[in-house]
């Protein structure tokens, strides 16, 4: 007597999927890629103003630049939170296989890093704020502290902290070009 044994589809489990998506995949999907290069955009358009408000000597013209630098930080600051939080949820790419374990960490570290320092650029911006501003010359946002010690101890630390993301910016980018140009890695793709 023979037995017709009928074999069970092969259905793959979420598992299966998510590897199958970390090693085929070469890009991060659009909602990350978005998020990257938005903030990226406005967080340097921000340092750069920042710093450019410091020769600006017309009073009517700083007043503009300084409410336009705080209103687009408001802003980051909620895209910095979801994007964080989506880093937990995104499906995760695969390094190449070249790329060193030691390497991996380093990197992992300095992208927690650059996350924590920015969140501590935007909290220190706010919280050095002498006065309130109108969020895009509409919204009334008033200053978190009324107390001019601590602005000013704000203050030093806002531009501490945004000399140092511009650092780890320029390492950033100088990883990313090593990787790319002399390792031969295929990691800016990643994020195009």
């Amino acid at each position: 007597m023979q037995h017709n044994v009928v074999n069970a589809p092969n259905i793959p489990t979420r598992n299966d999927v998510m590897s199958s998506t970390t090693s085929v995949s070469l890009r991060y999907d659009l909602f990350t890629r978005s998020l990257h290069w938005v903030i990226a955009a406005f967080i340097i358009y921000t340092m750069i103003e920042g710093y450019a408000l410091n020769i600006i000597s017309n009073e009517k013209y700083h007043h503009f630049f300084s409410s336009l630098n705080m209103s687009i930080a408001t802003v980051i600051a909620p895209l910095m939170v979801i994007r964080y939080l989506w880093k937990f949820f995104r499906p995760e790419l695969a390094y190449p296989e070249n790329f060193p374990q030691i390497q991996k960490s380093i990197a992992h570290l300095c992208h927690e890093i650059f996350y924590l320092a920015i969140f501590m650029l935007l909290a220190t911006g706010f919280l050095m704020l002498e006065h309130g501003y109108f969020l895009f010359g509409i919204i009334p946002v008033a200053r978190p502290l009324n107390d001019p010690d601590a602005n000013r101890l704000f203050f030093h630390a806002h531009r501490f902290l945004s000399a140092f993301v511009g650092i780890m910016l320029i390492f950033h980018i100088l990883a990313l070009l090593k990787h790319h140009v002399i390792n031969k890695r295929d990691i800016l793709r990643r994020m195009l």
